[in-house]
């Protein structure tokens, strides 16, 4: 179900629809997201582009498998905690902060932290079934977490505050690698492309 571009504040209409199991209401101004508890059935959701702080309801649609909540005003994510069916999830553009909860959603391929606030990624340890990862325009320093995450293909580092980038050199999967913007030396970049001979290193 599509109800995006229509500057909806109101999605309470939607309460009986318990049977959708894709829903997209990107653009649509809401804040009050409540009455999807009642919607368990979901797999796919787009809640991006919004006002929404709460996201506490989530925790209830355990069948989701791909969540967009990209720009919107969240701080707290616990409640994506238990969501482990989750393989794609957007959180750009938020102020998180804490991704711990991220930890255990282990069936996770595609996932966007891109300009969060985070400095910590240590919770992106054990997921190692990501293929695409964004962490653009934060405050990383250690990228030690992603050295065993060996099927990313995609990954953006741009605009961190990373100086050592030893980590990367095991991620021979690596289609396309963005690291600029960061503290890295001539020398570093060097070995580097080396160890990655097939990937497409941006830096400058």
């Amino acid at each position: 179900m599509k109800r995006s571009y229509n500057g909806i504040d109101d999605i309470s209409a939607l309460k009986g629809l318990t049977n959708l199991t894709e829903l997209d209401l990107w653009d649509t101004k809401i804040s009050d997201i409540s009455v999807l508890k009642r919607l368990t059935k979901l797999t796919k959701l787009d809640l991006g582009n919004n006002k929404i702080s709460d996201i506490s309801v989530l925790k209830r649609l355990a069948n989701l498998t791909a969540l967009d909540l990209r720009f919107n005003y969240i701080s707290d994510i616990s409640a994506l905690k238990g969501l482990i069916n989750l393989t794609t999830l957007d959180l750009g553009g938020n102020d998180i902060n804490d991704i711990s909860a991220l930890k255990g959603l282990t069936n996770l391929t595609e996932l966007n932290l891109r300009d969060t606030k985070i400095s910590d990624i240590s919770a992106l340890k054990g997921l190692t079934k990501l293929t695409a990862l964004n962490l653009r325009f934060n405050y990383i320093s250690d990228i030690s977490a992603l050295k065993g995450l060996t099927n990313l293909t995609t990954l953006d580092l741009g605009g961190n505050d990373i100086d050592d980038i030893s980590a990367l050199k095991g991620l021979t999967n690596l289609t396309t690698l963005n690291l600029y913007r960061n503290n890295i030396s001539q020398e570093q970049m060097a070995e580097l492309r080396k160890a990655l001979q097939n990937t497409e290193i941006y830096w400058w």
